[in-house]
């Protein structure tokens, strides 16, 4: 078992509803630069599995529209997708807050 990467409900790890982001780097020719932006999460449900993407792709800047297309189009997910099967989890709003941070330091906004 583990835990969903949205509601924090309890899920199986073999579900196909998962997401693996990996690191970003960049490198100016001189320096080799990298924003800490990697984790795996599985998910109890579409909605939750969709609500996590969604929040991941704002971090970026993208709009709603942007995201939508870009989810259903880039990422073959459905929409839509039902409700999630709860909020978001305090543990799900540290890690996109690491995130935020990592990508902040990754284009020199920090």
């Amino acid at each position: 078992m583990s835990k969903c990467g949205w509601c924090g409900h309890e899920t199986l790890e073999l579900t196909d509803l998962r997401v693996e982001e990996v690191r970003m780097m960049s490198w100016d020719g001189e320096k080799e630069t990298e924003a800490d932006t990697e984790f795996s999460e599985v998910f109890c449900c579409r909605g939750c599995l969709w609500a996590f993407e969604f929040e991941s792709h704002q971090i970026w800047g993208m709009t709603e529209q942007e995201i939508r297309t870009h989810l259903i189009e880039e990422h073959g997910m459905a929409y839509p997708t039902g409700a999630p099967a709860g909020n978001m989890s305090s543990e799900c709003r540290r890690k996109f807050e690491a995130v935020a941070q990592a990508i902040d330091r990754f284009l020199g906004l920090e």
